[in-house]
């Protein structure tokens, strides 16, 4: 490795000091720590402050996890992974239930059926698609036609 300056020594320190500095790394920090006294005076104090932390309880985990709020709420109430559930059964089921394939019963309307000109296309839930040509149904149809719009 090329010479290594204070800078770059000083902002790996506390790597350095907790171990987990590369290998190579080390060593760089190592050369240059024999070579230069005011590096060497702050790893010992990043030496110092490091063992001088205090240990870190067993439980601090858990005890953080039980402050945490939602993880009390999910742990409170176990019954919503049943309604998660019981919505996911009902969308699969209404997507089975709407795809299965059949030919549905349509009432063809009397105006519809007494129409000979072809223009008037049923869809498949029964209602009419297209552009209907009026002019060639009896005023009776239209009546009927009128009264099944609601109007």
């Amino acid at each position: 490795m090329n010479e290594i300056g204070c800078a770059w020594v000083g902002e790996r320190l506390p790597e350095w000091a907790a171990h987990t500095l590369p290998a190579a790394e080390t060593a760089a920090l190592d050369a240059h720590l024999e070579s230069c006294a005011s590096c060497r005076a702050d790893a010992e104090i990043v030496r110092l402050v490091r063992a001088s932390r205090a240990p870190v309880p067993e439980t601090l985990a858990d005890r953080i996890g039980e402050g945490i709020p939602w993880r009390r709420s999910v742990a409170s109430h176990p019954w919503w992974g049943l309604g998660a559930a019981a919505v996911a059964v009902l969308a699969i089921g209404i997507g089975v239930m709407s795809n299965r394939g059949g030919v549905a019963d349509v009432t063809v309307p009397a105006y519809a059926a007494a129409d000979t000109t072809g223009t008037i296309w049923l869809s498949d839930d029964g209602l009419i698609a297209g552009a209907p040509a009026l002019d060639g149904l009896s005023d009776q149809a239209l009546e009927e036609l009128l009264r099944e719009m609601g109007a």
